[in-house]
Formats: C-alpha cells, structure tokens, sequence
C-alpha cells in the first residue's frame, strides 16, 4: 500500500484514495493506529523528561491522524516513570479520544516473552 500523504492511500488497482474511501472498500468498521516505529523512542529515551516529551508528541501526531474518522482507534505510548507525568498525559489522551495506551513495560514485556517463547509457541517458523 503506498501513500502519498498520510491521508491517501492506493487501492489494489493502483487508484489513489482518501482514507475514509479506502476503509470503505476495505469494509473496516474499526482500526487500531498505533505507530511501529515511534513508540519504542518514548520509552527509550535517556531521561524520564525525554521519555514524557517524546510520548506527548508521538501522542499528538496519533490524535491527529485519528481526529476525522472515527473508525480510527488511537493507541498512545505511556511511559509510568513519574505519576504526576504520566497522569498529565492520561488527561491528554483521553482529551485526544484514545481507545487505548501501550506502557514501556508492557512493550518490554511483550518483547522478552516473543524473544524467550517464540520458537517454543510457533515453532521455527519465521
């Protein structure tokens, strides 16, 4: 699926087409966003300060992607290092309509079970 914004997407004949169009052929009623890439920096992030500024911002660029469609279901990163930051940003992603919220320790957690289960689960399939 390529894009040429974050608005637009091709469909299987190569047709550009605004994202409430493609979730219509798609025949989605609802769709988690949530961001591959730009989590893991929110809990990462040398300082706790770094870690809450990163979250806020990956938090805003979700809210805004998920503002006119509201088959959109925002998941925003939460880092839990300071409670009064971490309710702060609970505030803004409930202002920002979030459906859900991924936490550094569950990211990390999911990440060990993968790393130590993985084969164990599936098999050695790739």
């Amino acid at each position: 699926m390529g894009h040429a914004d974050n608005r637009t997407y091709l469909d299987a004949d190569s047709h550009i087409m605004e994202l409430p169009d493609f979730f219509d052929q798609l025949g989605f009623h609802r769709q988690l966003v949530f961001s591959t890439f730009a989590a893991p920096m929110c809990f990462n992030a040398d300082s706790v300060q770094a870690r809450y500024a990163s979250a806020a911002a990956h938090n805003r660029g979700i809210a805004e992607f998920c503002a006119d469609d509201d088959r959109l279901m925002g998941v925003g990163a939460l880092p839990l290092d300071d409670s009064a930051a971490g309710m702060a940003e609970i505030e803004h992603m409930i202002d920002g309509r979030f459906e859900r919220a991924l936490d550094g320790h569950t990211a990390r957690a999911l990440d060990r079970f993968y790393a130590d289960n993985f084969s164990r689960v599936f098999g050695n399939q790739a």
